[in-house]
This record gives structure tokens, sequence and C-alpha cells, in this order.
């Protein structure tokens, strides 16, 4: 567990989406002053009635100066990313508007606080694009896709922007979370899903190692991170060191679905039915030492105990919503 929040204000960016309300139920319980902060539309009303809501667009700063600079955060965790994993070459420009230059307008106006402490950037692994062996943090980056490209450019901003005037910005380099509510695009919601339905599961061979973190586990790295000051200016992994491939993911699945009397006469794992992606990641597991060092934090929730928690939450529309 992260240690006690004390008198912490928290903004938080991104704040209606997967890891964003989960991130911001945990503050709730933990009594801390929470700005949840997105895009106009976005589903507020998922969130607790104790938070403030800010609905802007974030590559606006001055339609949201006021309110930020009124609330005086501590800490801000941005989330807020526009996410296409796909290797489309029009994306470029558009991710980039997003995650960039939203980026940007954000720490022009957070610069400002005279009280904070941290801004934490959620990232991807996927940073680190497709090396031999374990991803650790003093690797470049090498991103695949332009996504990957476009969170890579926002590292490097806030590494400049922290070496230029020491403004206390950390990298967290997430790897693979699911959990209930996760993107419909998501491996794992993927196969819950099929398992759930009792449709086959097409997929590819599998054999792809993939570092999967449960939802619970990344709120708590995102916590720890932001309360550890010798990590401003620095990247850390949150991840859990330990590789699985996707068909044992699949497997276990079917494994914890059958003991949870959920699989549906009908399920079938297809491996080798899809190709794998252009410029895919064969092995994608991260080193968590460096965030274990300075925190004593590493991740505690198995594959199998994840999956559990899948099953046993209520169906996509039924008594809660989801979010991507």
């Amino acid at each position: 567990m992260s240690e006690s929040l004390g008198t912490d204000r928290f903004l938080i960016t991104g704040a209606c989406g997967f890891l964003g309300s989960a991130l911001v139920a945990r503050l709730v319980e933990e009594g801390a002053p929470v700005l949840a902060f997105d895009q106009p539309g976005a589903p507020f009303d998922r969130l607790s009635s104790k938070v403030e809501i800010l609905a802007a667009d974030l590559r606006d700063p001055a339609s949201y100066r006021a309110e930020v600079l009124g609330f005086s955060p501590t800490r801000v965790i941005h989330l807020a990313a526009l996410i296409d994993n796909s290797r489309d070459f029009d994306l470029y420009s558009k991710l980039f508007e997003t995650n960039l230059s939203g980026t940007v307008a954000l720490t022009s106006v957070v610069r400002e606080l005279s009280r904070l402490g941290s801004l934490v950037h959620a990232s991807t692994g996927e940073e680190y694009g497709n090396v031999e062996g374990v991803r650790h943090e003093e690797l470049p980056p090498r991103p695949v896709s332009p996504y990957s490209a476009s969170k890579a450019a926002v590292t490097a901003f806030l590494t400049s922007l922290h070496q230029m005037s020491g403004f206390p910005a950390t990298t967290a380099r997430i790897f693979l979370p699911y959990g209930p509510g996760a993107s419909p695009r998501f491996f794992v919601t993927q196969l819950v899903s099929a398992i759930r339905r009792g449709d086959p599961f097409p997929m590819t061979p599998g054999l792809q190692k993939r570092d999967f973190l449960y939802v619970d586990d990344v709120v708590e790295g995102l916590l720890v991170t932001c309360r550890c000051p010798p990590l401003c200016g620095e990247v850390v992994n949150i991840c859990s060191g330990m590789g699985v491939s996707l068909l044992s993911l699949a497997e276990a699945g079917v494994k914890v679905a059958r003991e949870e009397g959920v699989l549906q006469d009908g399920f079938e794992i297809q491996a080798g039915k899809l190709p794998y992606r252009q410029a895919e990641i064969m092995n994608y597991v991260g080193d968590p030492g460096k965030l274990e060092r300075a925190t004593g934090w590493r991740t505690e929730i198995s594959i199998e105990t994840g999956l559990r928690r899948m099953f046993r939450a209520p169906k996509p529309g039924s008594s809660t919503q989801n979010s991507v």
C-alpha cells in the first residue's frame, strides 16, 4: 500500500478513463481532495460526487487555467491521452497534437503552482520498442507506432523541462494494465468476453510474452511514484517483471473460468488463426527494480487472481459502466 496521502491535493487528467476512474476511486477512499479533469462529454457521472469536476480541452490552457490554479493541486497524475496502437502513418499528426501539445499546454498552467510536488506522466512500456531482453530505464526509446512515438516525445519534453527548470516531472512507463472496465481493444478483455459468451477466440500463435498488471497494482504504482521526490526528473517502469505468453494467459483464463463456473460451451482458443502485427514486439517485459529500490513497492496481484476478479465483476452494460 502507498503511504498516507496527508494533505496532498490531486489533479487527475483523463479521470473518466479506465485507469483514471480507478485512481480517482482510490483517492476518494483515502479522503484526498481530487480535481477530476477530462474532456467535455466524458462520463463524469461514473465518478464520486466527492470530487470536483473539470471539463475542458487539454490543448486549450485558457479554458482551465483559473480552475486549476484555484484548486491548487500538489500532485498531478497525467493520464489523458489519445490511445491508438495501430501502425497507421496518418495517426502521427493527430496523436502528437493531442498527446504532446496537450501535455505542453497542461505544464504551462501547472508550472504556476507554488506547491506542486510532482507531475507523473503515464506513458507506456512500448516506448522501448522491439529490443532484446528485459526493458530497463537506461535503454533509449525505440517506439514502434505513432502512439508510442508520441509518448516518447512527451517523455523527452518533460525530461528537458526538468533539466532546464527543475520542473518535478516523472514519466511512469506502464506495461499492460487489465481489469474490469478496460477497453474492449485489450487482449484480456476480449478473452474474458469470448469465454463468457461461448464464442471461438481467434488469436495469433500467442508466443509473444507480455508483462500484465491488474489495475489495482497500476494505481498503487502511480501513487508511490508521485510521492517519491527522488524520482522527479526520472523515467520509471511500472511493471511486474514477469512475462507470460498470450497463449498461456488464454489457457489460464479457461482454467479460472472453469473453476468459477462461467466457461460457456462453444469457447475455443484458435491459436494461429490471426497473424502477428507488423513490427510485433515478441518479448514485452519490464524491469521493476528501479521503482522497488526507490519506494520498496512491487506488484502483488497474480494473473490468476486478476482473471478471477474479472470474471466476478459485473458484465459490461449491467449494473456498472465501463470506460476505455
